[in-house]
């Protein structure tokens, strides 16, 4: 039983420190100069936000594809840190069948988001992922 509610609080502290950065982030991908990206990349946060996960892994996967054809370098960096958050969470907290909703399905993608993650992003941000993935691996 306290296995069961050590993992409950480790999941509670991962979504109260990446719920407001994802919102916060989501408002910031503006500066990807893509209408259409930022979006799509909002829409799948609040899909996932709600529960929707499927809907957030469409979205969010429309997002990082729509980002390969932002010039900016940074920007597209940013919006494929943020799709990786989204796709990540909502694998995670997706009960479906097969491999694409699974605690591995879910680490990938945050992983490698955490990789992509520079100084310039904010704080919250990096904090965000560093949650989920210690989350995911029990290890910051």
């Amino acid at each position: 039983r306290d296995g069961v509610a050590a993992y409950l609080a480790r999941l509670d502290e991962a979504w109260r420190a990446s719920r407001p950065v994802v919102i916060t982030y989501s408002a910031g991908v503006a500066w990807c100069g893509d209408r259409t990206v930022t979006e799509t990349l909002a829409a799948a946060d609040r899909a996932s936000l709600v529960g929707s996960h499927p809907s957030a892994l469409e979205h969010a996967g429309r997002a990082l594809a729509l980002a390969e054809q932002i010039e900016d370098l940074e920007r597209r960096r940013r919006v494929e840190v943020m799709g990786r958050l989204v796709i990540g969470r909502a694998r995670w907290q997706c009960q479906g069948p097969g491999a694409e909703f699974s605690l591995q399905a879910a680490l990938e993608p945050l992983l490698e988001g955490r990789a992509l993650i520079s100084e310039s992003d904010p704080p919250e941000l990096r904090a965000g992922l560093s949650a989920w993935v210690k989350l995911a691996t029990g290890r910051p």
